[in-house]
């Protein structure tokens, strides 16, 4: 039985750009998330990475097959005990490396929901189901 990690979405950034992407990206970003739930900390490089020791702030690695775009969801790991992901960005991702400064919102959230400044909520959206003719 496998022991899942908790998704949770800081300031809704999570569930905002859901919203706003097609199916075909949300089926990519589902994929991504749900490595990540069952994997965890031990998320192989290829789906996530670190983005620096001092930040503990990581990266889920996703891309817009339609919208041929790279997408990254900048997460941190609440609680091991827990098993607590929070997310507090989405950036997409235009050049190869992503800059300090595309870190900057993320490191203010995450700085704000240890602080207790912020909650974050339980991610509850799922894909469409596929309609079958």
């Amino acid at each position: 039985m496998v022991d899942w990690w908790q998704i949770l979405d800081c300031d809704e950034v999570l569930t905002s750009y859901w919203d706003k992407c097609d199916a075909t990206t949300r089926d990519d970003l589902w994929t991504s998330l749900q490595l990540l739930r069952e994997y965890g900390n031990r998320c192989p490089s290829t789906i996530s990475e670190a983005l620096g020791h001092e930040s503990r702030l990581f990266s889920l690695k996703a891309r817009s097959r339609s919208r041929k775009v790279q997408i990254r969801l900048i997460y941190f790991f609440f609680s091991a005990v827990r098993k607590q992901i929070i997310f507090v960005d989405v950036i997409e991702k235009k050049k190869r490396a992503l800059e300090p400064a595309d870190l900057k919102t993320a490191l203010k959230r995450k700085a704000d929901v240890e602080k207790g400044i912020l909650d974050a909520e339980t991610f509850r959206r799922r894909p469409t189901p596929k309609q079958t003719s």
